[in-house]
């Protein structure tokens, strides 16, 4: 966590002016989603109980609110993102290198700090997703927040239904973020080991010494062996994906039409229900995107933690001393004490 802090730290001080602006059109933009769709639902209603100045003033809302999301959303899709990305990942760098540059050169060949620079100087690039991800976890939150005020206008089983389904999903989007074999199957002896074969064969010299030794064979067979246990390791987890969404896509199906089949009949009685109807069908997007953001986007911090943790590691190894002793604030004194001399006199 101290790690992560002091990242958010960094992020704010590479560039505060954009970070507040992100952070503000990342607030306004989850902020009218809910409003937007509280709105549209007192629109339907208005329209439907034939009341016109109400309806007029609820569209003025709806409208307003629409344009607002779309303008924080397209201003958060812009260039601003890789700015603001790029800002953070230099100013990481300048941090490591301001502080390498003032411990002793002999602590930087100690086994335990070698370690923590190898694995800083291979994945420091890691740093260029965390403000994405930590732009989504605050996204998220707020949208959920939004998402359960916004619930509160609809009947308690109707919330019951969306909030069980919410669930099942963020827990799918939790597994998928925890299995990403593509970052996770190259650091392993078989991911090193496909890699390995990569430079073997396409390195002049090895490869040539390779040819002549006839070890071509062996280093394919070795690298057929590592390939189809890493693709198993993908077919396990993508079918094991593939039954999650399946059950997932049920339940939100008879959740869906258990909601349809209560509020319709209801509706042919009371027209004003269809604003309800539409708000409770909107819940199931938007409480499972907030939960799924969330869990998604946390899952991805947690698995780029060690590259935050090894710098942290490195910024508290103690800088050198390199100083002497203080000059000395009083007024410099010299006394001459049983001091003599004697005089030569030299004739030329």
């Amino acid at each position: 966590m101290r790690a992560y802090v002091r990242f958010l730290i960094l992020q704010w001080r590479a560039n505060r002016g954009l970070t507040g602006l992100r952070i503000f059109l990342q607030f306004l933009s989850a902020t009218m989603q809910p409003l937007q769709i509280f709105f549209f639902g007192l629109l339907i209603a208005a329209i439907t109980s034939g009341n016109a100045d109400r309806a007029f003033v609820v569209m003025l809302g709806s409208a307003t609110t629409y344009g607002l999301q779309k303008l924080a959303d397209n201003l958060l899709q812009s260039k601003l993102a890789d700015w603001g990305e790029r800002s953070v990942t230099l100013a990481a760098h300048e941090a490591v290198y301001a502080h390498l540059a003032k411990i002793a050169p002999e602590r930087l060949l100690e086994p335990d700090i070698r370690r923590d620079l190898d694995y800083v100087r291979e994945d420091l690039w890691r740093i260029n997703s965390l403000p994405a991800y930590t732009e989504q976890l605050l996204r998220s939150v707020i949208q959920l927040i939004g998402a359960i005020g916004l619930a509160i206008t609809a009947p308690w089983w109707v919330m019951a239904l969306v909030v069980g389904v919410a669930v099942f999903q963020a827990l799918d989007a939790s597994f998928e973020a925890k299995n990403d074999l593509w970052a996770t199957s190259w650091n392993t002896l078989d991911g090193r080991r496909i890699e390995y074969t990569k430079y073997v064969f396409m390195m002049g010299e090895d490869f040539r010494e390779l040819r002549l030794l006839d070890a071509a064979p062996k280093f394919l067979a070795r690298f057929r062996d590592s390939a189809n246990r890493v693709l198993e390791r993908f077919k396990k987890t993508g079918l094991s994906s593939a039954m999650a969404r399946f059950i997932l896509a049920f339940a939100q199906g008879v959740a869906y039409a258990v909601i349809i089949f209560v509020f319709v009949p209801q509706a042919f009685k009371d027209p004003i229900l269809l604003g309800s109807l539409y708000v409770s069908l909107n819940l199931f997007g938007l409480i499972g995107e907030g939960l799924g953001g969330m869990t998604t986007s946390i899952a991805r911090l947690t698995a780029n933690a060690g590259i935050l943790a090894r710098v942290d590691h490195i910024f508290r190894i103690p800088e050198e001393t390199n100083q002497g002793s203080p000059i000395p604030s009083e007024p410099l004194v010299i006394e001459f004490k049983n001091v003599g001399y004697h005089l030569s006199l030299i004739h030329i």
